[in-house]
């Protein structure tokens, strides 16, 4: 999932030793999960929180190293963890978006409604497409343009 908007950004770290060392993790872990290394990431993004537990990064993405695993109740925890470490910003947008993907599997729409719609103000294109698809009404409107452009052809 590719959740954009390459303006937003995080408010910027203070670093220091265990900042450092928690990027590194962070670093290794996400390079594990591109390789499908779960359960190595998994490990890794503890070392990551473990030097630093005040990361909002972390928990965002150790969260979608969960959702992969299948691991939903997880994924949501740590996604709890990181909106509530993270006052603004893109791992704010993209815990949002992942948190309301999570909401629309387990169907509760209105709760994965108002996490795409926090998501949109900050940005998110993904999050208005998925706001789009959520509502009936636009739903049916597309169907209805869909099957228009298809006589066409």
């Amino acid at each position: 999932m590719k959740i954009e908007n390459n303006s937003l950004s995080d408010p910027p770290e203070e670093i220091n030793e265990s900042i450092i060392d928690s990027i590194a993790f962070e670093t290794k872990a996400i390079i594990a999960t591109h390789e499908n290394k779960y359960q190595e990431a998994i490990n890794l993004f503890q070392a990551a929180i473990d030097a630093a537990p005040f990361r909002p990064s972390v928990y965002n993405n150790r969260a979608q190293t969960m959702r992969l695993l299948n691991d939903d109740a997880g994924a949501l925890s740590n996604l709890n963890k990181a909106l509530e470490l993270a006052p603004a910003g893109r791992t704010k947008c993209q815990a949002l978006c992942q948190r309301g993907l999570l909401f629309r599997k387990q169907e509760k729409i209105n709760d994965a409604k108002l996490d795409f719609t926090e998501a949109a103000k900050l940005g998110s294109k993904f999050a208005r497409s998925q706001l789009i698809e959520i509502n009936p009404y636009a739903a049916l409107c597309n169907q209805m343009l869909r099957e228009a452009f298809d006589k066409l052809k």
